[in-house]
């Protein structure tokens, strides 16, 4: 394998495993805060708020993108050939027109 395979195989793995790490956090987080994610109707299963994450807290960008992971992933498994690029809240796709149309469609279906 080139050193440039393997960099990015092991560049990869550690970004799953700090992903995994944050997740693992994150789950901690909730609970301390009578959360229980994944059991529907359960005692503050759902964190309502008007004014969504504030600018500047520290776990923002970390809850935005366990949010906003089943929404790129619904939307690579619609148009696999398109390619996307996430940032913050920002979102791009890259491909022929006609996968560009379809995929906008499947993101204007599915967001709020």
């Amino acid at each position: 394998m080139s050193w440039s395979l393997e960099h990015w195989k092991n560049t990869c793995e550690n970004l799953e495993s700090k992903v995994q790490q944050l997740h693992d956090e994150m789950e901690q987080v909730l609970q301390k805060k009578g959360v229980t994610p994944g059991e529907e109707g359960a005692r503050g299963a759902e964190i309502e708020s008007s004014e969504g994450i504030a600018e500047g807290d520290p776990l923002a960008m970390a809850m935005y993108a366990l949010a906003v992971t089943p929404l790129i992933r619904k939307l690579r498994s619609h148009e696999p050939t398109l390619k996307q690029v996430w940032f913050a809240d920002d979102s791009s796709g890259g491909g022929k027109i006609i996968s560009l149309r379809r995929w906008w469609q499947c993101l204007l279906s599915v967001s709020p």
